[in-house]
């Protein structure tokens, strides 16, 4: 079902959204009355999404809040987005929910929203689509009460603590009751408030505004209010929403002596009984943020307090994720202004440099993937340029020759990119729909894209614990259908293709050798990229040979070499190829001083935005780049190593999880660590090196969880790549001072106490 266009409203017909909500998912409500509530508050406004197919019909919806602060400039570009809930679509069509958050995030960034957070509320789909549009994931459980069954047994659920708890409550005269009235709204948000501020959340009450949650949700019988009171004296309050026979936890306060009495315990209790005698069947109790060790158990008192009443965990996690620079920016401006007007509140946050660094954090030191180009690479570009050779030329016969040479193959064939010669050597082996093509889930997407291009069915395999595939895997991803099976080096360090090759000698199944990432390496004495049938090389961003583009595909079949050369190419116009040249140097090379003038500009002047080409030949001008970057090939490896090695000193217990291969097999493109689950998490290893300017960034997301297709179980994959964390080890680096400064900020750091750690790979 193909999606049209998306609406967004501030109001709404309520008959028409319950109507919606019922035929597309009853999760609607509590988001509705999750914008309900927090609109209440000034500067918050309330967002209504209907997505509609082409021929008209209401598809999807979507509901959450835009909130922004009251002082131009800010009020404009620091909006940001909370969404409760993934979209509820039509008959469950997963494939939908991503289509319609990409049409919400070109609206809200239209609007001036520059992050959104993605909640994932009843979402069954919640991960594949976070990890598709989400920056950052965190964990966050939910906890599901089955009011269907007789309340004995419901009772016989609860820990014990916890029917002592209402025992107790009742001796002590607690009584819980229904009360929909404006009185019982403002009683809920005064204990809300001083809940919160007992944990030190600052929390603006607002009473003048209780009138829209009580005509909105109370008095139309959507949501019941309870107070518990002892001796006439109200301590506690909840809220709760009733829609469609399913019950959700909304808000709830309690003031110091309603936990004296169990007044908490008790109003859920009650609340339990209440609900299930008006015909709730399933009572939602609310979610708990933060990563949970089913294993070591969590000392958290809210996830304690509702485990405690028998409920079925469910993980839902949100998502995070920064869509405008500028906005983001001014929002730490504004941050860093509030610090500074409350001293007390600045001096007892952290240090005045890490505020700083918040406020310059694009003007990195070493800077993501700087291209190692020195003045033979810049002087090939401008003899291209002043010849007029930039899309034809004799350096692309320089380049094939010297990779024949090196890699002593037969026939070797130009393309624009790795993804084309990718999908040359598939068309080459007859590989089309009705085929299985093995890839590994944790790889870049550019492999998937080739093989969907042929239309072949992907089938994923998961990798060991240096991220590559093993003999293992692929071996457990075969299927009868299996044609192809295409195997990548990740990150420089070559994987066990050898072993591979053995275990398909005589199957009939090809091999694609995926050098991309990894020219250079060694495997079992062999290069890489002249094991299998077909060999690719890419001279991208991030690779061996760092360029704009470029590539090769690589064999010594006479007719496969035949048949792929036999499929036209285009050549790329030389005002785009020129166009690229300059925005790769100017933003690879003087990023720290080029971001804030293309993030500006992309802001203020909107422009159409044009996809990379997906199948031309090689240009010369990336041809006369890669020649000079295969000249230095060795001489940038041993430097690299060499400053991977550094940096490891300089990270001291990190070191251990390193996976990167440092020997002279390894091309060492990036440092790369698989952090232990009871360890720093990424993102702060990577706020760490940010302080001295080290530019970080976390690995892959597994294919399969983006992608809905079926396959095994990818347990390996499943369970590292929220813990990958890749270090830039360019050329660049050899000039970093800040090393000392690593090392005493890693000793200095809280979180990187490793004395209880162990390698996990």
């Amino acid at each position: 079902m193909l999606l049209d266009k998306i609406e967004c409203h501030s109001n709404v017909d309520q008959s028409e959204w319950d109507r919606l909500a019922l035929s597309l998912g009853g999760s609607f409500f509590h988001c509705y009355a999750y914008a309900t509530l927090e609109t209440c508050r000034a500067g918050v406004k309330p967002i209504f999404v209907k997505a509609f197919a082409r021929n008209g019909e209401c598809v999807g919806i979507v509901v959450g809040i835009v909130s922004s602060p009251r002082l131009w400039p800010f009020s404009r570009f620091c909006k940001t987005a909370v969404v409760g809930a993934l979209p509820a679509t039509k008959e469950g069509y997963s494939e939908l929910e991503p289509a319609i958050m990409s049409f919400l995030e070109r609206d809200l960034r239209a609007q001036g929203v520059f992050q959104i957070e993605i909640r994932s509320f009843e979402s069954p789909n919640s991960l594949k689509v976070l990890s598709t549009f989400s920056g950052k994931l965190s964990d966050r459980v939910e906890f599901y009460l089955d009011l269907s069954r007789p309340t004995d047994d419901i009772w016989k659920t609860l820990k014990s603590t916890r029917r002592n708890d209402i025992r107790k409550a009742e001796k002590l005269g607690v009584e819980s009751r229904f009360e929909n009235t404006m009185r019982g709204v403002q009683q809920l948000y005064g204990f809300q408030t001083e809940s919160l501020q007992r944990r030190g959340i600052q929390f603006d009450p607002f009473y003048i505004q209780a009138e829209w949650l009580q005509t909105s949700i109370l008095d139309t019988q959507r949501a019941r209010l309870l107070v518990s009171s002892r001796d006439g004296v109200p301590v506690n309050a909840g809220l709760f929403g009733l829609f469609g026979g399913r019950a959700y936890y909304l808000a709830s306060g309690s003031s110091r002596d309603g936990y004296k009495c169990c007044g908490p315990a008790h109003l859920l209790w009650t609340a339990i009984q209440m609900l299930k005698s008006e015909g709730a069947t399933t009572l939602n109790l609310g979610g708990v943020d933060g990563p949970i060790d089913h294993e070591r158990g969590r000392k958290d008192g809210l996830y304690n307090f509702k485990n405690d009443f028998g409920g079925v965990v469910i993980p839902q996690p949100c998502g995070l994720k920064t869509i405008s620079w500028l906005g983001a920016k001014l929002q730490s401006c504004l941050t860093l202004s509030k610090q500074i007007v409350s001293p007390k509140s600045f001096l007892m946050s952290s240090s005045l440099w890490s505020k700083v660094h918040t406020l310059v954090s694009s003007f990195y030191q070493v800077p993501w993937c700087v291209p190692p180009w020195g003045w033979a690479e810049f002087r090939a570009c401008l003899h291209a340029v002043l010849k007029g050779r930039l899309v034809q030329g004799p350096d692309c016969r320089r380049f094939t020759d010297q990779v024949r040479s090196h890699l002593r193959v037969s026939y070797v064939l130009p393309v624009n990119r790795g993804c084309t010669g990718l999908e040359l050597a598939l068309r080459a082996l007859d590989v089309g729909p009705g085929v299985d093509v093995v890839l590994p889930s944790y790889v870049c997407r550019a492999v998937l894209d080739a093989v969907n291009e042929v239309e072949a069915r992907p089938v994923f395999a998961d990798v060991g614990p240096d991220l590559n595939v093993t003999v293992e895997t692929v071996k457990a991803a075969l299927t009868p259908q299996t044609k192809c099976v295409i195997v990548p080096h990740l990150f420089g360090r070559a994987a066990a293709i050898h072993e591979i090759e053995t275990l398909l000698s005589g199957t009939g199944i090809a091999i694609i050798d995926d050098a991309a990432q990894s020219y250079g390496a060694r495997c079992a004495g062999r290069l890489v990229g002249t094991f299998g049938v077909w060999g690719v090389v890419s001279c991208g961003p991030g690779k061996s040979l760092a360029g704009p583009a470029g590539g090769v595909v690589l064999t010594n079949d006479r007719r496969l070499y035949e048949r792929a050369a036999a499929i036209p190419l285009a050549h790329e116009d030389g005002r785009q190829v020129l166009g690229r040249l300059l925005s790769f140097w100017l933003w690879r090379r003087f990023r720290r001083w080029t971001l804030p003038i293309k993030l500006l500009l992309t802001r203020f002047v909107q422009t159409e935005e044009h996809p990379f080409p997906s199948a031309y030949t090689l240009s010369n001008v990336d041809a006369a780049i890669a020649v000079r970057q295969h000249d230095t090939l060795e001489q940038n490896s041993i430097q690299r190593r060499k400053n991977a090695e550094n940096l490891l000193s300089a990270l001291g217990p990190l070191k251990q999880y390193n996976v990167t291969d440092l020997s002279k097999d390894g091309m060492a493109l990036k440092l790369v660590l698989v952090l232990p689950p009871s360890g720093p998490t990424v993102e702060e290893v990577v706020e760490l090196l940010a302080k001295v300017g080290i530019e970080c960034q976390p690995g892959y997301t597994p294919l399969h969880l983006t992608e809905p297709v079926a396959g095994p179980s990818l347990p390996v994959t499943e369970a590292l790549w929220k813990r990958v964390v890749c270090i830039p080890v360019d050329i660049e680096f050899q000039n970093m001072s800040s090393l000392p400064r690593l090392s005493q900020l890693w000793l200095e750091s809280a979180t990187c106490e490793t004395s209880n750690l162990a390698p996990t790979v």
